[in-house]
């Protein structure tokens, strides 16, 4: 069926658009900043967790866990959008 074909074509350039987005697109000192940000923003979380916000802890911790994903892969969402950052 012609449809099957066009599908599988969708699904091709969707994977590979999907592939060049979660590229890799930052350095060795973008990862330093981006550990470091992250355990701070652990710390943070911690912090404020233990202060009678569990809220915004919870918040603080996710946020510091999502950095050191960036780190560990060498990736930021931010230059993947087309934002241009310095590090």
């Amino acid at each position: 069926m012609p449809g099957d074909k066009l599908g599988g074509l969708y699904r091709s350039c969707y994977y590979q658009r999907v592939k060049r987005f979660f590229a890799p697109n930052i350095g060795r000192q973008g990862r330093l900043i981006r550990a470091l940000y992250g355990c701070a923003m652990i710390v943070a979380g911690w912090l404020l967790h233990r202060a009678n916000h569990p809220g915004l802890g919870v918040a603080a911790i996710l946020a510091g866990g999502f950095a050191w994903l960036e780190a560990a892969r060498g990736w930021c969402i931010v230059r993947a959008c087309g934002i241009k950052t310095k590090w």
